[in-house]
């Protein structure tokens, strides 16, 4: 009697083996084969994820190559303007000559400082300042309608950086400003107008600093 009962329970946990190894079978044949496809599919998205970022990557620095050459472009092609500018009107005249012919000097200045910001369309003002900073000529692009600006709006910029840092350059150096905003008045322009600022000293027959020509090209 007890060897039966020693033999049912060897069946019985022979049984319970029995049915457990399925199940141990599936999870050593298909536990790794998951864990395969996992790190397959985990490296596939991880490596397409890496691939749309260099390309990206490229193209962006590709983009601001591109803007760098077009910038560097442009401010070579606003030095030759600010050269033309500062050696085409006589600006020391206009500050020496009697209240007469100054005006007429002046009124000729505008005109040509006009009829260049009509043919550029790339600055946003386009002055003459004296040796005490006060705008004497000013173009404004006025949204595509240069006009020059009146006598009684012009204002002093005498202390503003561009203005001293200009000022003390040699003959035919240049300035060149950061990227900064336009203020008018003390307050910062609205709508917001980036801008570089370039400025070239200019002078008289006998070599006397009359000012400078300043340009506000678009940023």
């Amino acid at each position: 009697m007890r060897l039966g009962v020693i033999l049912m329970e060897q069946t019985n946990t022979e049984g319970q083996e029995t049915s457990h190894h399925p199940w141990k079978g599936f999870l050593t044949l298909y536990l790794p084969l998951l864990t395969l496809t996992i790190f397959l599919i985990f490296t596939f998205y991880f490596s397409r994820t890496q691939a749309a970022h260099v390309i990206k990557l490229s193209s962006e620095k590709h983009i601001i190559s591109l803007q760098k050459k077009y910038i560097a472009s442009d401010i070579t092609s606003a030095v030759t303007d600010l050269y033309y500018l500062a050696h085409s009107s006589p600006f020391e005249e206009i500050l020496n000559e009697e209240s007469t012919l100054k005006k007429d000097l002046t009124n000729k200045v505008e005109q040509d400082f006009l009829q260049f910001s009509i043919a550029k369309r790339m600055y946003d003002q386009i002055r003459f300042l004296d040796n005490s900073g006060m705008e004497i000529v000013r173009v404004n692009f006025n949204d595509g309608s240069p006009v020059s600006v009146k006598e009684e709006y012009l204002q002093n910029k005498m202390g503003r950086y561009y203005f001293d840092d200009t000022f003390s350059l040699s003959i035919d150096e240049v300035f060149i400003s950061p990227l900064d905003l336009n203020v008018e008045y003390g307050q910062v322009e609205q709508p917001l107008k980036p801008m570089i600022r370039l400025g070239m000293p200019v002078f008289g027959p006998k070599n006397q600093k009359a000012g400078i020509v300043l340009l506000n090209y678009f940023g």
